[in-house]
């Protein structure tokens, strides 16, 4: 059990290297807890509809909580064999990724190669996130004491955010607290719209904003109408159940780009971990949209006007009407959101801090990359619409 730990404790750490033990224990026992939780959910998805249910979104969320300690727990084996993470890309290639098992399976390269010491050489399963944690922090800690507190940076966001970006870069990388405001607020934020909107109305409004499907469902047999609405419904719900290991997955694989965006393009020097750390800090002005929004519905919105895609008024989309609006005029008056922009700049501002490059070229990197996703959604809407 204490080698399945290990990549939970090295979550964000996409250096140094992992023995076989701890990459295969891991992988094995995820996915015997995904198959269990899979299987019972099936199985009691007819008689016991809410336990099914329920079994089968905690299959879900242990998937999307396990990705990036997977990911990262791969790169480190691939590192023990005195290969670069990067081999992992040939699993796009079909028959080809046979080769990663192949090298999963490899015994750790002898001695100290380029990616650090020997894994076998550190011990037992306890004794190896602390020998990582110290060899990471033991230069920051000598070289500038004691960091701020996790609360500290989480104040300074606002008022002070460089303050919080240069702690990130002394070394002190945790991010939980963010995350963990975030995940609060967004439970907060789904207990308002199932209390006073409700999770049908939630779909009927999104069915309703999308005059094709509308019109697809009106076509159907009541009862099958039913079971979709039913369906669906679980669907939302199971997404803001999960939502937390969802973000963490979108912030983690986001942060995966970036960093080699500002390291390769840019020619940066931060590490994964901080520019980690930079997005879930630089993430808590969406708390704040998200307060909005709970306010906005208990302030009197009427049910059949929310729209859960845009729940508040901090966008020019949010002032027009969906359905009497160019869809792709509407995407983009939606991604302009003053939330959003705000994110950005805290996001370009702590990539370039930790990174030790120019701001203009950590704005460059982080709104270079919003402007490709808001063309492509634009696009996207245009052609659908």
């Amino acid at each position: 059990m204490g080698w399945y730990l290990v990549p939970w404790r090295r979550f964000d750490d996409f250096t140094g290297r992992s023995r076989r033990s701890e990459y295969w224990i891991f992988s094995l026992l995820s996915i015997l807890i995904l198959f269990i939780l899979c299987v019972l959910g099936l199985l009691l998805l007819d008689e016991h509809k809410d336990v099914g249910a329920l079994l089968l979104m905690m299959a879900g969320t242990y998937y999307l909580a396990i990705i990036i300690p997977s990911l990262g727990c791969a790169v480190r084996r691939l590192h023990d064999t005195g290969r670069s993470g990067w081999w992992l890309l040939i699993n796009f290639i079909p028959m080809v990724s046979i080769v990663l098992l192949v090298f999963f399976l490899m015994d750790s390269e002898s001695g100290t190669n380029q990616y650090g010491p020997n894994p076998k050489s550190i011990g037992s399963p306890t004794e190896v996130t602390p020998i990582v944690m110290e060899s990471q922090t033991a230069t920051v800690v000598a070289a500038n004491g004691p960091g701020l507190t996790q609360w500290e940076r989480v104040a300074y966001i606002f008022s002070a955010p460089s303050k919080t970006f240069e702690d990130i870069k002394r070394g002190n990388k945790s991010w939980w607290m963010p995350f963990l405001v975030v995940a609060l607020v967004g439970y907060l934020f789904f207990a308002a719209v199932a209390y006073k909107i409700g999770l049908q109305q939630v779909v009927a409004n999104q069915i309703h904003l999308n005059p094709k499907s509308e019109e697809r469902m009106a076509m159907v047999p009541e009862a099958q109408r039913q079971k979709a609405n039913e369906i669906s419904v679980y669907i939302t719900e199971g997404v803001f159940v999960v939502s937390p290991a969802l973000t963490m997955d979108i912030i983690g694989l986001l942060s995966l780009g970036l960093w080699g965006t500002i390291n390769l393009a840019f020619g940066g020097k931060g590490n994964y971990g901080q520019i980690l750390a930079v997005w879930f800090y630089a993430s808590l002005p969406s708390a704040i949209k998200t307060v909005l929004g709970v306010v906005v519905i208990y302030a009197g919105m009427a049910p059949e006007s929310f729209n859960i895609k845009n729940f508040a008024p901090t966008n020019i989309g949010a002032f027009l009407n969906p359905l009497e609006t160019n869809k792709a005029l509407y995407t983009l008056a939606s991604s302009l959101d003053a939330v959003t922009i705000w994110t950005l700049v805290l996001l370009g501002m702590g990539t370039a801090i930790v990174a030790g490059v120019k701001r203009t070229s950590g704005y460059i990197a982080v709104f270079g990359w919003w402007a490709i996703f808001v063309l492509i959604g634009v696009g996207i809407a245009a052609v659908t619409g």
